[in-house]
């Protein structure tokens, strides 16, 4: 009998760790969600849509966890926006890139983050004054070409 009530007992254990494991595995700590969604929206290679808030909401829930744990660094976080800030510049998505690092120097104003702070804002001059915009109308010039309104329309030719 006893070696029965080791089976059961011994099953019984595997059956509490692995549910136990199954739950952990659920829900991935904040950081490690957090670089899961920024892989996710480097691969996907978009400057908006669902992957760049997934990886806001996993960036805000980090933020969250982490900043109640007394044992938190917070270069951490200053280095993982400098990463995403560069990420977004190197994909040509210069507004995604530009909100991660100015999100950066408002997180980060005391003096330990300077060098964070000013490789923020250097990625900020390195990225377009103003984001290219489509043009409403082409402009004359195109227009003209377009129709054909070249040098021989004038009959100098």
């Amino acid at each position: 009998m006893p070696r029965n009530r080791q089976a059961i007992a011994g099953t019984a254990l595997a059956g509490v760790l692995l549910l136990a494991g199954g739950c952990a595995m659920t829900r991935p700590a904040p950081d490690t969600a957090y670089r899961q969604a920024l892989e996710a929206a480097v691969v996907a290679g978009r400057c908006e849509g669902p992957t760049v808030e997934a990886l806001w909401t996993a960036y805000d829930r980090w933020f969250a966890v982490a900043a109640s744990l007394t044992s938190y660094h917070r270069g951490t976080e200053a280095g993982a926006l400098l990463r995403q800030g560069e990420a977004f510049r190197i994909l040509g998505c210069p507004a995604a890139a530009r909100d991660t690092y100015e999100t950066l120097l408002q997180r980060f104003p005391d003096p330990d983050y300077e060098l964070e702070r000013n490789a923020a804002r250097r990625g900020l001059m390195e990225l377009p004054i103003n984001p290219p915009t489509p043009l409403i109308r082409p402009a004359p010039a195109v227009t003209s070409a377009l129709r054909g309104g070249g040098g021989t329309d004038r009959g100098d030719g």
